[in-house]
């Protein structure tokens, strides 16, 4: 077995910021970027020792978000069905 199937790309590591090149209407993503670890320039295809995973975004739901959607439904209900309250 390989070692190199156990580890990961540089463009999915935590420290890895991709370098972006101006063309004429936008700006283009290349295939180098920055490691902030090594803080060296290193390809997207490159793997790493020093990998971290990124950290996934959670959204948290709290009472009061509930409340404001229940709010925007009731709402909702009275134009669609033409309540007058």
């Amino acid at each position: 077995m390989n070692k190199n199937n156990n580890l990961h790309k540089c463009k999915d590591c935590n420290s890895f910021d991709s370098i972006y090149q101006k063309s004429a209407y936008s700006f283009d993503e290349t295939n180098l970027g920055i490691c902030a670890l090594n803080q060296e320039i290193v390809e997207k295809e490159h793997i790493c020792k020093f990998y971290k995973t990124r950290v996934k975004q959670v959204e948290t739901i709290t009472p009061e978000h509930i409340d404001a959607v229940i709010e925007d439904v009731q709402e909702l209900e009275k134009i669609f069905y033409n309540f007058d309250c």
